[in-house]
């Protein structure tokens, strides 16, 4: 195929090269655009990926709060004001009154510590009790010595009365 004549003009061969090339560039040009739709695409799914692992991680992050704030009420209303009775129990205990106890009100270990707490408690007061009933009994045969030991003075002293008026006699 000779591509130029005689009058320098195009051949048909050559305006099918020229179409050829023009159908090849469209078609590469189509191709660009189907890749970039793709490419479009892909971000969009992508984007949709991010997206959607955002909502997960948002959500768990607003779950762990809510638990967190849940938590925190159960903490503050019912094992904070436990913790204040059994503190002021042993603050009045620290203060020498023996006579106080906590108010159990479960079996669980705050429950189970003023139960301990109240039954140390009991022990104390009654060592203090029978150590109290010692200091009497104590007390009471000290004076009961002291009584004996002034009879025996006085006896001692009238005995050696009657030696000396009896060796003076």
């Amino acid at each position: 195929n000779v591509c130029v004549g005689e009058r320098g003009g195009a051949k048909p061969g050559i305006e099918t090269a020229q179409e050829s090339f023009t159908k090849f560039f469209e078609a590469a040009r189509e191709s660009l655009a189907l890749d970039n739709q793709a490419m479009s695409e892909m971000r969009d799914s992508a984007s949709h990926g991010y997206y959607i692992t955002y909502l997960v991680i948002s959500g768990t992050l607003v779950a762990a709060l809510c638990l967190l704030l849940l938590l925190r009420s159960v903490i503050k209303n019912r094992v904070l004001p436990s913790i204040n009775r059994v503190n002021d129990v042993v603050l009045d205990v620290a203060a020498g009154n023996l006579t106080r106890r906590v108010e159990v009100q479960s079996d669980y270990e705050l429950g189970a510590m003023g139960g301990q707490i109240n039954s140390s408690l009991d022990n104390l007061l009654n060592t203090f009790r029978q150590f109290s009933h010692g200091s009497v009994v104590i007390s009471g045969t000290a004076n009961a010595l002291d009584n004996s030991s002034r009879q025996m003075m006085s006896c001692v002293d009238e005995i050696t009365q009657q030696i000396n008026s009896l060796a003076n006699a």
